[in-house]
């Protein structure tokens, strides 16, 4: 399905607001012609919230984790 009014879909807008509850981001967009790019910024740990959901870590990791592209 795709992204419900509040963020909470399985779209980029719900994934959005899924990593910013967890101190990251995501950007996405087309890369030239034929290509489209996600990028996930996550921070490497995180606490677990009074209410079972993570929270974000107080120092994010500086370190990026990159997948190789594919085609």
């Amino acid at each position: 399905g795709g992204a419900d009014d509040d963020g909470g879909g399985s779209g980029l807008a719900g994934l959005r607001v899924r990593l910013g509850a967890l101190g990251g981001s995501l950007s996405a967009g087309a890369v030239g012609d034929d290509l489209f790019r996600v990028t996930a910024t996550v921070p490497l740990t995180a606490r677990p919230d009074t209410d079972g959901r993570l929270a974000p870590s107080p120092e994010p990791s500086a370190a990026p984790s990159v997948l190789p592209e594919e085609r």
